[in-house]
């Protein structure tokens, strides 16, 4: 197929050279924000990370909701901790028809067009060092993401404590090897993963050493949380698995060497039911180690998705637990999805270490703090 000619892909605007990623940024820590029609839970997702951040780069796309004006207001709330940007150009990367995916397959890689470019427009207009994705739908825990930030923005080495170091380190060899074979010798978990984040901050601190953030995908019914516990349906939408991120969400040094591409990722249109999507992945990012859980993941109650979920409670309610109850739940008493397009063997292995191990009293206080109000007239997130 002949490179589109349209007025985008001729002009300058929306072009990206990763070269440019190279130029001395400031210390701290930026969030990107893509946004599409997610009005429904922006401001809150904005309030609960703005102010751990430096910035919070936020470029919307082809919107007809709400969204660009609660993006203007929350501009101006926070001042110069916000900018904004529109970008106009079509994007072509989920739900494709065959035709839209013919096209898109065929175009250059800084085309416009791609979600990878529209990833690359949002990090070309960052002025901190250090990046993190930041998702609409997603409310984070706004103390633990202050501490992490900090820690990228000090300029001060602080002493590493040699147990802590010996903590880190046996917990992570020990995550690895459950991660690839099932196995691990690690007792006492809650106390080594402990020593594990506490010696994790001081190494950002000092060597600003990349890491991966996670979630919980959320659901509401009948005025309560609950979790869904993943599951492959033929034709109707999938119930999600229990966990949110899986690795995609990583705080990193922008270099040049560091820049998004377009990925054609069979797993996520499975799992999506999308029979054709384009995608991106991050290109260029050092060996990043997970820090844990940091916000509850609301597209399980999106307006268009509500619908279909509470027609899954209604016919599969075993396959969903109260929120609390899963996270205080051992991971090997949890019916886990063993579908490897909702759950990949390795991040079942992954997450459930990570959810064993984990203090899970500030994530209940967290979302304890929110319910959702939804009916014909009204769908939002409220306190």
């Amino acid at each position: 197929m002949i490179k589109c000619s349209c007025a985008h892909c001729n002009s300058e605007v929306y072009k990206v050279d990763a070269d440019s990623f190279a130029r001395v940024r400031q210390r701290g820590v930026s969030g990107i924000l893509r946004v599409k029609n997610d009005a429904e839970f922006l401001a809150e997702a904005i309030d609960s990370c703005v102010n751990a951040l430096d910035e919070l780069i936020i470029v919307y796309n082809d919107c007809s909701d709400e969204s660009p004006a609660i993006i203007k207001k929350k501009a101006e709330q926070y001042g110069s901790k916000i900018h904004y940007y529109e970008y106009v150009p079509k994007i072509y990367a989920n739900n494709l028809n065959a035709d839209e995916y013919d096209f898109i397959k065929s175009q250059p890689q800084d085309s416009p067009h791609l979600l990878s470019n529209y990833y690359n427009f949002a990090l070309s207009k960052v002025n901190y060092e250090f990046v993190m994705k930041i998702d609409a739908d997603q409310i984070y825990l706004t103390n633990s993401l202050v501490e992490i930030c900090n820690a990228y923005r000090s300029d001060k080495k602080v002493f590493i404590n040699p147990w802590k170091l010996f903590c880190f380190v046996f917990f992570y060899f020990n995550l690895i090897a459950y991660k690839k074979c099932g196995i691990s010798i690690l007792c006492c978990k809650k106390y080594f993963f402990r020593q594990y984040k506490r010696c994790l901050l001081n190494l950002i601190n000092n060597y600003k050493i990349s890491i991966y953030l996670s979630g919980y995908n959320v659901s509401w019914f009948e005025k309560k949380w609950y979790v869904p516990l993943g599951q492959f349906n033929e034709n109707t939408p999938n119930i999600l698995s229990p966990y949110n991120g899986v690795t995609d969400h990583t705080i990193f040094r922008l270099t040049s060497e560091t820049y998004f591409a377009p990925a054609e990722i069979k797993e996520y249109a499975q799992l999506n039911s999308h029979k054709y999507s384009l995608i991106e992945t991050l290109r260029g990012l050092p060996i990043a180690v997970p820090y844990g859980f940091m916000w509850f993941h609301l597209n399980g109650v999106r307006r268009k998705m509500y619908d279909c979920q509470i027609a899954n409670w209604e016919r599969y309610r075993g396959r969903y637990m109260e929120f609390e109850e899963f996270v205080k739940t051992k991971s090997n008493n949890i019916p886990y999805s063993e579908d490897a397009i909702i759950f990949p063997r390795q991040n079942r292995l992954l997450y459930s270490l990570l959810h064993d191990s984990s203090d899970d009293s500030e994530m209940i206080r967290h979302i304890g703090k929110y319910q959702m109000d939804i009916d014909k007239s009204s769908f939002y997130l409220k306190k």
